[in-house]
């Protein structure tokens, strides 16, 4: 009987959100054919976006398949994310995750023009993302 209360119980506080399972962020980034890129040198930003998880920010590596995964266990809400690499136009996302959730980023290459022209723009507008969080550039 008591097993029963307890289980009941944790159940809904999990349905709830006032507890949770491990819960991340993880997805491929693609190209315009829809195939994931490889070899690229970027980021990803994700940014918490509600009052219980504003204070979340986390950058993560692009993998050599294009693949991504955030490591920090996330609470349940809204998260921007936001591919962050050289020679593409940044592309951008809102999720809200209840468990863990795999997001799907397509990217453009920019043209030649706007990469130079990008190079040109004041510098200290190149360090933020969308989320108006301060990036650092990939190194190379």
């Amino acid at each position: 009987m008591i097993r029963a209360i307890i289980f009941i119980l944790l159940t809904m506080l999990q349905s709830y959100g006032l507890i949770s399972c491990a819960t991340h962020i993880h997805g491929k980034i693609t190209g315009d054919n829809g195939r994931p890129l490889q070899g690229l040198h970027g980021k990803v930003n994700i940014q918490g976006l509600d009052r219980n998880n504003q204070n979340v920010t986390e950058i993560v590596s692009i993998d050599n398949d294009g693949s991504f995964k955030n490591d920090a266990d996330l609470v349940v809400g809204r998260y921007l994310v936001e591919a962050l690499i050289p020679g593409y136009q940044s592309e951008s996302m809102t999720v809200t995750i209840k468990k863990s959730q795999e997001v799907k980023l397509s990217v453009q290459k920019l043209s030649e023009r706007k990469t130079n022209l990008i190079d040109l723009q004041d510098q200290s507008r190149l360090d933020r993302g969308a989320g108006n969080v301060t990036l650092t550039p990939p190194e190379f």
